[in-house]
């Protein structure tokens, strides 16, 4: 339930933010955080459920801060990777537009 309610905006949050201390105006920036959404939740929401089976069904209570740690860790790398790589790609079809428009 709280991957429904919180996960959206806080994904929304940190891509705009991102962009914005990027030096992007906010409106350019809500935008790309817009378009990289629903990628990053489809991602999100096939990991996750099955991270947190994995944490309370097999991981020893004593390592499962341990383990939720090191699975925060490679989220946060895959956040970053889409922070960067979508704006590689809206970069691309953007000028790939801005080029057909040219011809």
């Amino acid at each position: 339930m709280d991957m429904l309610i919180f996960t959206p905006p806080l994904n929304m949050a940190f891509f705009t933010c991102n962009n914005v201390l990027s030096g992007q105006p906010l409106d350019e920036a809500a935008h790309k955080a817009w378009v990289k959404l629903p990628p990053t939740l489809a991602v999100n929401f096939a990991v996750w459920p099955g991270i947190q089976v994995v944490t309370f069904g097999f991981v020893p209570l004593q390592y499962r801060v341990l383990f939720i740690n090191v699975m925060c860790l490679g989220w946060s790398a895959f956040l970053s990777t889409m922070a960067s790589d979508a704006d590689l790609k809206l970069a691309a079809v953007s000028t790939s537009r801005k080029y057909e428009a040219d011809e």
